[in-house]
This record gives structure tokens, sequence and C-alpha cells, in this order.
């Protein structure tokens, strides 16, 4: 009994006598006869097999279903499993087939031999965790396997589709590999699926709908998509989902309700996504869920009580949710991690910490301010050789958890747990037994602890001074060795981010630092502009998950120091910030002095005077070469060398001594305007540096040249990528990398007018002005325009120098310079990143002068994705696309005060702020000839770089129209009030043009109106742009139908109705595409803006509902009184009961008595009552309130809310018109 006990707890022997076992039965699970063989024919295919991959421990001289030799290995020492599983059933019993093959973790390499095709029985087929390369053999497609895994490779090419032909799968797995191209719909076919895991395989977008075709699967993982984006896919008929992953897919709007009602659901990731709206309420049900990562998408709301209550591991961060005052004031609470996942405008606690907001805001005062960052990862302080001390950060913490420094200098956000490992504790800290080389041993320390997140590492560097950082991210692989144990074939692979920026991807510690346990330290340079550094770590399901053991995978990082490139001022020292940046850069201005210097001296600059002006303001922080230096990098300025034309010069590639690719802008000294750019371009780029600006290196002053030395940009500029004359020239540039172009650009105006210490107006921003690096990543180049605008100065009155095509009207026309000016001309960019056409050379029609002007006309029709590029063809998200062209269509509006910052434009692109609805259009389309003059002029020349002064008394267009600078100043003063009107419902003046009408500012006029009305049997939005043709009848008077009020239709906001509705949960919203507004519609407008041009939105409603399910539908429409939109409703005692009357009866009293009383309750705000009239109102029975009259009306006050009032705009019974009442309502002041 005492061996029995001591075996008993012995772990090694347990283990060894599982393998024992395992081994038996895998040997001899199948065997029916000692006599049955395996058939000849396989025999001869597994030999092919072993001699294609290289495996000498098949030993042929024993039979490999005789239980006898290695053919069945499970070794957990070496980590690898090689067997063989027969079925030896076959005619009586004399006859074996193989049914199983599992060669995991063997470091087999090559091509897989298409042989395993040939065994007909084969049932299972597991080659996991190998290095092998090339593509799954098409000759596969005839096995009926039931489990296939090939996880953990390098397979390549597209989605094998012949593997959707095997019907009889139950697992699947190609995760950890390289494949290209969409997942297939044929996918739905696998009806039988249990288990499909996609994560981490290069594959394109988007999630195919037949996938919901899936029903048995319980294990369902997709990750990391690319290409296009789709909607959350159909698995509403998945009732035995477990483990749900459709993490970083691409996938765009709400998460559906029903995945609450999935009862087995124990795991759900859908983290990093564009996923919007509100968690679904259903969410409480999930009773049995474990893990729920929701991170990094847009969704809104509030953050719902018994999440927050619940001992679940959750992740809601970085999400855009409405803080309230039940919300919690810190960033994790328990285990639910919620930092940065509050809309800051929401936040109105003292108490709430910063880490609640978007971009982690800074709290403390400037002199509280840090210049430096050393972090210790996973180990305690410790001081290296240069003193400089780490420190401790030894929190284990764990799946969903924010965790802050006591020194409040730093924080980090961790996401994710490590799937299949069966630990209830996983862990997150990560200590190395052996040595580290090459490194000394105080500074090995560093290296003897790490940080490891299974998903998502994010760490905070907080209350930062604005400025120029130097990166240093340690590293060293601790985990796997280099022995021949299982843990050699580890593989660690990931992404790193610096302020939102991939600096590395695919990220592999032992590759790069050529070995485990060797430290490895990569720089970047990161510029921080709102006092907040974010550096995370993203595992994008790449590389093993399970060697050694499960657990061990994801990003890792031993330590982290950040140091400023700009000398700290000393201590207690309160210097102006423009203080400490000018004593940073001394050196950089005494190199200024000598470029100057140098100019005065050859005559460049016009004296000691014209020198100290151009010096004003410069800040240069390069060096300085040689023109021999310069003419050996381009091999004498050769013109195979020559790469494109500059701003006033020739661009060059070129190659320093040192290997360095550089480009050289070569500019002539006989050119006076170009010296001026040249000295402004090294002064502005010299004292910036961002992802998204071009690297200026140096410059050379010298003889008769003046060079500029830039970093190298390997694909040239945007504007030959978009529509360059030769097409081998042009770029393939699909949907997401046009996205991230535009974003670049987007954040790199957005740093030179927000962000830098000094605030710079580009003034020619342009296509050619956008080059594109190895990755295709934006980069702002062409500074010689540039204009400093100081903090005090809202505009600057200048000379106008820039491109026609994208100058700002106020800018070309007055010289009236902000930084509104450069948004004009981004959001032509944008324009030409949307459809691939120049603004200036595209002419899709004679009437047409440029593509603004067609996108103008398309908004106009509602059919602005007509403009998107027909080389995308159906391989773009629609929904991006939309936000991008009306951003630019926003970024272009006539007025400079409409326009939004470049923040703004920022965080519409990412989606972290919805995009204002264009109802109309902005401006430019006014057919006045005198406007028509001014901008055939301003664009006749596409190529041509413009310079006006201001001074100058008139211009004339190509046709011979003079336009006066005052008319055209007043002409675009007009176009921009008609605009201006569009986007918002009031103005503050007094009076103000509406169409060809002055109206006063108490008559002010909405943008668009929304009003319910009619009925059918499915809540129908009117979709068409014209009223409706109203006839004389039942003999009401034809005064009210020979008004000329002919009120258009509102296309557009008659579709944002229906979102807003279908995402209540409202199942069906019909579209009227056939009859135009009823007369209900503009009846009231008629009396309220008897000639106002409003566009109107009308939704008839259902009469088989009552009237709270009407109020309810309001409520859902409630954002629309946030967008500008008039709201108005109707109701009344009985449906046209004038048409029921002899012409000139008396009202009835009942009628009367009931309308009187429904106008109080309204006039009142008792809006209850009016829901619950039949027991409140007088006469309800008699009245009886027909439907499209009367539950209108309760839409109405719904989409106001409780605290509107209601005004009576006019009564039936007063105006002789139809039999009921019209309402406003608006919201108080």
């Amino acid at each position: 009994m005492g061996g029995a006990c001591n075996f008993a707890s012995s772990p090694q022997l347990l283990l060894q006598l599982y393998i024992i076992c395992s081994i038996t039965f895998i040997s001899f699970g199948f065997t029916a006869s000692a006599s049955a063989k395996l058939h000849v024919q396989e025999v001869r295919v597994l030999r092919e097999i072993a001699k294609k991959l290289g495996k000498r421990d098949w030993d042929f001289n024993k039979d490999p279903c005789s239980g006898q030799g290695n053919w069945s290995l499970l070794d957990e020492r070496k980590g690898f499993e090689s067997s063989v599983i027969c079925d030896c059933s076959f005619n009586n019993n004399s006859s074996c087939h193989l049914v199983s093959i599992a060669l995991k973790s063997q470091n087999l390499s090559g091509i897989i031999p298409p042989e395993f095709s040939k065994f007909r029985y084969l049932k299972t087929l597991d080659l996991s965790r190998n290095i092998f390369t090339g593509v799954i053999p098409p000759q596969w497609g005839t096995l009926r396997l039931e489990e296939l895994s090939v996880m953990g490779n390098r397979l390549s090419g597209p989605f094998p589709k012949f593997i959707t032909n095997m019907t009889t799968l139950r697992n699947l797995s190609i995760e950890g590999n390289h494949f290209t191209g969409p997942i297939p719909p044929e996918i739905g076919k696998l009806i039988n699926l249990e288990k499909l895991h996609i994560q981490g395989t290069s594959l394109e977008g988007p999630i195919p709908s037949s996938i919901g075709s899936l029903t048995k699967l319980s294990d369902l993982r997709i990750s990391d998509l690319t290409g296009r984006g789709s909607p959350f896919p159909p698995l509403s008929d998945m009732e035995s989902m477990k483990t749900l992953i459709l993490r970083n897919c691409l996938l765009f709007g709400e998460i559906p309700e029903y995945i609450g009602e999935v009862k087995k659901l124990k795991h759900l990731d859908v983290s990093f996504n564009n996923l919007r709206g509100e968690i679904p309420s259903t969410f409480i049900q999930l009773a049995r869920i474990d893990f729920l990562y929701l991170t990094g998408n847009k969704l809104t709301g509030s953050v719902p009580p018994w999440l927050l209550e619940r001992n679940k591991n959750a992740d809601l961060s970085f999400n855009n949710f409405t803080w309230q005052s039940s919300s919690p004031d810190e960033c994790s609470r328990g285990s639910v991690n919620i930092v940065e996942s509050f809309s800051p405008s929401t936040i109105t606690s003292r108490k709430a910490h910063s880490c609640l907001k978007q971009n982690f805001p800074c709290p403390a005062s400037r002199d509280q301010q840090h210049y430096s960052l050393h972090i210790n990862c996973g180990g305690n302080e410790i001081t290296v050789n240069d003193n400089t001390t780490y420190q401790d950060d030894k929190e284990p913490r764990g799946a969903s958890m924010f965790y802050s420094h006591p020194s409040e200098k730093w924080a980090f956000s961790s996401t994710g747990n490590f799937m299949d490992d069966d630990s209830e504790a996983d862990a997150y800290i990560k200590t190395n037994e052996s040595a580290i080389s090459n490194v000394s041993s105080a500074n090995a320390k560093l290296y003897t602890t790490a940080r490891v997140s299974p998903l998502s590492l994010t760490y905070f560097g907080l209350c930062l001074m604005n400025g120029n950082y130097t990166v240093k991210l340690h590293f060293a692989e601790i985990i796997f060795t280099n022995d021949s144990s299982l843990s050699s074939l580890g593989k660690r692979i990931f992404d790193v981010y610096i302020q939102g920026n991939r600096v590395l991807k695919d990220f592999n510690i032992e590759d790069e630092a050529a070995g485990v346990a060797i430290p490895l330290v990569k720089t970047f340079v990161a510029v921080v502009t709102h006092h907040t550094l974010k550096i995370r770590l993203y595992w994008a399901g790449r590389g093993t998950t399970g060697i050694p053991l499960r657990g061990v995978y994801g990003p890792l990082i031993s330590a982290i120091s950040v140091d400023p490139n700009f000398k700290p001022p000393s201590n207690g020292s309160k210097r102006n910030v423009a203080v400490i940046v000018t004593g940073a850069v001394a050196g950089a201005i005494v190199l200024a002095l000598l470029v100057l210097g140098v100019m005065w001296r050859n005559g460049w600059l016009g004296g000691k005077a014209a020198a100290a002006k151009e010096l004003r303001g410069l800040d240069l922080q390069t060096g300085l070469f040689t023109q021999r230096q310069m003419k050996a990098a381009t091999n004498n300025f050769d013109a195979e060398n020559k790469v494109g034309e500059g701003g006033f010069g020739s661009v060059y590639k070129g190659s320093l001594s040192d290997g360095a690719v550089i480009a050289v802008k070569l500019l002539s000294s006989k050119s006076k305007q170009g010296n001026r750019e040249f000295v402004n371009e090294i002064g502005m780029i010299s004292a910036l540096q961002h992802p998204n600006l071009v690297k200026l290196y140096g410059c050379c002053v010298e003889g008769n040249q003046l060079m500029i030395v830039y970093e190298y940009m390997e694909n040239n500029c945007l504007s030959r990528a978009l529509f360059g004359k030769e097409a081998k020239f042009r770029l393939k540039l699909d949907w997401p990398t046009r996205l991230k172009i535009c974003l670049g650009v987007a954040k790199g105006l957005k740093y030179l007018h927000e962000e830098s210490m000094i605030k710079i107006v580009h003034r020619d921003i342009k296509t050619s002005n956008v080059l594109l690096d190895k990755e295709l990543n934006a980069k702002i180049s062409d500074f010689g325009l540039a204009k400093l605008n100081e903090d005090d100065n809202t505009h600057i009155s200048t000379r106008v120098a820039g491109t026609i095509g994208y100058m700002a009207p106020e800018y070309a026309m007055r010289g009236y310079l902000t930084n509104k000016a450069d948004v004009y001309s981004f959001g032509v960019v944008a324009l030409e990143i949307v459809s691939g056409k120049s603004n200036t050379n595209y002419r899709p029609k004679e009437e047409f002068v440029y593509l603004l002007d067609w996108a103008y006309v398309l908004q106009e029709r509602g059919s602005l994705l007509e403009l998107v590029d027909p080389e995308l063809g159906s391989e773009y998200s629609s929904e991006e696309a939309m936000v991008m062209l009306n951003v630019a269509l926003l970024c272009t509006n006539a007025s400079p005060t409409l326009r939004p910052t470049m923040s703004q434009v920022v965080s519409m692109l990412e989606g972290r702020t919805p995009v204002q609805d264009l109802l109309s259009d902005p401006g430019f389309s006014a057919v006045n000839t005198k406007y028509k003059a001014i901008r055939n002029h301003f664009w006749q020349n596409p190529s041509h770089t413009y310079t006006m002064s201001i001074n100058e008394s008139y211009r004339t267009d190509s046709t011979g129209s003079c336009v006066e600078p005052e008319e055209a100043a007043r002409l675009v003063r007009v176009s921009s009030l008609q605009h201006l009107l569009l986007m918002k419902p009031f103005l503050p003046e007094n009076s103000f043009n509406h169409g060809n009408k002055v109206f006063s500012k108490r008559n002010q006029v909405p943008f668009s109106l929304f009003l319910p009305t009619g009925e059918t049997a499915q809540p129908t939005v009117n979709v068409v742009d014209r009223n409706d043709t109203i006839y004389d009848f039942y003999g009401f008077p034809k005064p009210l139908y020979q008004i000329k009020y002919t009120p258009p239709g509102a296309p557009k906001l008659a579709r944002r109705v229906k979102e807003l509705l279908m995402a209540c949960g409202i199942d069906h919203v019909d579209e009227d595409k056939k009859r135009g507004l009823d007369h209900g519609a503009w009846v009231p407008l008629m009396f309220m803006y008897p000639e106002a041009d409003i566009p109107v939105c009308q939704l008839s409603v259902q009469p088989d509902r009552d009237g709270t399910h009407h109020y309810n539908m309001g409520k859902a429409l409630a954002p629309l009184r946030e967008e500008g939109v008039l709201i108005l409703g109707s109701g009344s005692a009985v449906h046209n009961l004038g048409s029921r009357l002899p012409y000139g009866s008396p009202v009835p009293s009942w009628a009367m008595e009931f309308d009187n009383w429904l106008k109080d309750a309204l006039i009142e705000g008792r809006y209850e009552d009016v829901n619950h009239y039949e027991s409140k109102a007088p006469h309800p029975k008699m009245a009886h309130p027909w439907p499209d009259h009367f539950y209108p009306l309760h839409v109405a006050m719904g989409a106001a809310g409780e605290d509107s009032k209601a005004r009576l705009v006019h009564s039936s019974w007063t105006d002789g018109t139809l039999s009921y009442a019209s309402y406003q309502f608006t919201q108080p002041k």
C-alpha cells in the first residue's frame, strides 16, 4: 500500500505512465489481429513521405501497425509527437489502413508532400508547429478528413478552396501561417465543423456571411484580417458556441443582441474592430462568460453597472462610452479594465481619473511634468552602469487589468489570457534562470525579468513635457532555449506601436538578437504632443502558441527607457517652454548663422538686414554637407538619379558613404524666390520631427548651389502613385492603404497646426507634396511656402502663394491665411485619394470645372460613392469611404470658420467622432456668372503654382470676364453663408440669407425638417427628393394648393432616420421611392417659412401599433435634435374631419374640446397624458384619433425629448385647411 501511495504521489511517474498508456493505446487501439499488417501500398507511400521529409526515425523493418518500433512516439522532453494510428478491422481483421498521422513540433521543413492524399482512409492529419513552406497540396482535396491542422508553419498562397469540399471535417486549424487573399464564401459548406481556427493567417476580409451556416461550431477563432471590413457575421444559430474570437477583423456596425443569448459562451473577444453602438442589453444573460474583450472599438452609451459588479474578466478599454454619475472614477474596477474608455466631454466629475479619458490627458501643472522615464519591466527597481535608475514593475496583474505606478510617471494596460493552457492563474511576469550574454553584470539585471501579455500590452508615459524623445525598448528572449529541447522550437512574433504608428512588424526577438538570452535594444524617436507617450505591443496571431507549453506566446519586453532630445530645464525652473527649446537648439542656430552668412557673402540674401530678417524664427537642427559629398552621392547629379521636381528645384536620389540613401533637392542661386524658399524650408523642417513629416538630414551651401538633404522616399509621391502619366509609375493602392495615407497626411497637418512648438501653415498641401516611404506611409514635404502662425494671430494677410486647384477661396482671393487654408487643401487631397482622379485634370462633363465640383453634385444626388476609384472594384469599405468623402466636403467648405480643425479631422477619420451630415451643396456650385468667372479663373491652369498680391486691383479669367476683388470676396461670403445654413440650424446674426430671401432673426430657418405623417404597414421613410403633386379634392379651398411653396425631399436625412430606427431594434424600415412628400409635410412649413427651400424628411407610421410604441420609436430618433433638425408633429380628433362634414359646417363641440385639450397638454409639456389619452382626454371614444394624424405626434414627442417645448404652428380649424394641427418641438435654451 505504501508503495502504491508513493507511486501515485509522484508527478513524473504519473506522466511516464500516461505516456506509456497513450503509446500502448495508439499502437494497439485499432489492432484486432497480430497478423494484420498495413497495406503494402500505404507502406510504400510512407517511405516516399519519409524520404521527402528527411524522417529517419521511422523504422520500416517493423510494421507501422504492429505496435513495435518507433512508429508512435510522444516525447515530452523533446516536445514532439510522431505517431501513426491504424484501423485493422478491414477484411475480417486481416488488413490495416492508416487513419491518423501526427507529426507535430519536429522542425520539419520544405514543401508538404502531396502523397498524404494517397491514404484513402485517413481521418486525422496534424502537421502543427513545423517550418513547412509553400501551399497545402491540392491533391488533398480527395481526402475525407475529420481533423486537419497545419497551424504554426510558414505556408502561403490563397486559402485552399478544395478544403471546403472536405465536408466531413470537424476540426480545422490553419492559424499562424502566411496565406493571402480572402476567406472564400465556400467555407460555409463545412457544415460539420465544430472548431475553426483562422488566427494570424494574413488572410483578407471580409468574413463571409456563409460562415453563419456552420451551426455546429463551438470554437471559432478568426483574427488579424486585412483588406475590406464587414458587418458582424450572422452567428445567431450557433447555440453550441463556447469560444468566439473575432479580433482585429475589420468588423463594423453594432454587436448583435443575440450574442448575449448564446448560453454556453465562455470566451468572447471582438477587440480591435470598428464596432459601434452600445453594449447589448442581452449581455447580462452571459452567466457563464469568463472572459469578455471589447477593447479598441468605438462603442458608445453607458457602461452597464452589472458588468462592473461581476467578478469576471472584462476589458472595455479604448472605447467612446458616455460617462455618467454612476460610472466609476477609476480605470480598473476589480477585473474590469476601462482605461481610455470615455469621451472626455462627458466626464463631469472632478474625482474621475484622467486615465478614463481618451488620450490619457495629464492633470499636472507644467512644473510637475517629467522629462524622462525608465521602467524595469517585470522586475525590481535597479540602477545600471550609467547610474540610471529603472523603476520597479512587479505588479503581476491579469487578463484585463490597468496599473498605475505610485510615482504617477507611468502606467500599463494588459489585455488577454493565455488560451488553452488549462491554468487558472496565468503568469504575466517571466524570470530568466540562465546567464545573459554580451552585457555587463549590472546591465544584465535589466534582462533577468520581463513582462509578457497574451494579446496587447500598452505602456503609458505620463505627464511628459511635449517634445521629441529617444525611446529605447529592451528585449531578450528568456523563455525559449537554443538546445535540442522543445523550447528551442518556439517562435515569438509580435508588433510594436509607438504613438499609434507601427514601428516593428512581425518582430522576432530571437532572430533579431541572433540567439536567446542576448540583449537587444531597439531605438526610436517619438514625438510627445499631449504630454502622453503610448507604447503598445500587440500579438497578431503569429508564431507558436504551445511551445514548450501553452501560456508563453505573445509580446515580451524587458525594459523601457525614454530620454529627451532637448535639454531639460534645471531644477525649480519654470521658464517658458519656448525658452527651453531655444536653449536646446543653440547649436542649431549657430548652423543657421553659418548658412545665412555664406549666403549673404555670395549676395544671395541682399545684405545683413535681409539675413537677419530671414533668420528670425529659425530653429535649425541639421548638419552641413559639402558639394563634393553631394556630387559623390548622386553620381554628379546623373539624370538617371533624378526622381522628380520639388518646389523651386529638382530632386535626386543619392547614397552617402555610410550607405544611407538620401534625396537631394538642388536649387539654382539665380532664383531669388528659390533662395527665399531654401531658407524657409531648412528653417521650418529642421525644427520639426514627426512620423508624417519628411525628415531633413541637412543642407549644402557652397559655390553656386543650394541643396537640401532629405530622407529618401522609396515610393516617390502620392500624385505619381495615383495618376502618374506612365502606368508603370502608378501604384495599385488598396483601400486600407488609401485610408492610411489620408490619415497620415491628416496627422502631419494636425502636428503642424496644433502640436508643434511652432505653429505652421504649410500653404501648399497637394498630392505631389505627399511622399510615400517603403511601407507607403505618407509624409508631408516641400515646406518652401510654409508660414509661421503665431498663437496670438487669428490670421495672416500675406502674398498669395500656392497651387491652383488646392487653394482655399478666402486665401486665393484676399490673401486671408489661417491654418484652415491647409484644411481646405487637405479636403481636396482626400477627394483625390478616394477617387484616384486629379482635382484639376478630371472633368466628367463639360459643365463641371473640377473634381470638387462633381463631388458636390453627386453628394446632392445622394450618390457620393460614385466617386470611389473604379480600380478598387468592390474591395473597399463603403462606410469608411463615406466617412472620408464627407470629411473631404466638410474640409472644402467655402467658409473657413465652418471647416473642422485637423484634430477633428483625425478624430473623424479614426471613427472617434461622428461625421456631420452634409445635406446640400456647400457653396461652389453657385451658378452666378461672376462666381463662375472666379471659379474658372482659379482652376484654368492646373500645373501652375500661383502667386499674386492682394494689392492687385483685379483679375481676369480665361473668358475675359473681369472680377474685382471686393466683388469676389462678397460672392465668397454669400456662398459661405448658404453653406453655413446647411450645417447649423440657427445663426447669431440679426438677419441672414436663405435661398434668395432675407429672413429676420425671429424667423430663423432650420437646415432640415423631420415630420412623421401618413400610415403604412411598415415604418416607411420617403427618399424622394421632391414634393408630391397636389390636386383639388374633397372640395378643399383651392388657394391652399396654389401656394408656390415646393419644399424638396431629404433622402439623406431619411436614410439617417432609417439607420436610427433599425439600430434600436426595428427589424424593417421601408423606403418610399415613388411618391413624393405628403401635403401634410409641407403645409406647416407654408405658415412658418413661406418661401424658404427647406429639405423635409417624412416618416409614415404603423396603424396597428399603439401610441407607446410610436413614442419609443421617437426616442430612437433623439440624436436628430442634436444634428440641427427641426421636429414637427401633428394630431387631431378625427382623420380629415373637414372632408366628412358639409362645406361650411360648424366643428362639433366634442372635436373642439378634444383638440383644445390636446393643444394645452402639449404646450404645457404633459406628454404622458397624451400617451394615455384614453383615460385623460375628453370624449376619447368619440374622438378616436386616426393613426396617421395622431401617432406621428407620439413619434415627434419621443424624438424631441421630455424637456422639449411644443408650439402650435397652425390649427386646422382656424386656417380652414386639413383637419389636424401641427406643433413644433424645440429644446429649451
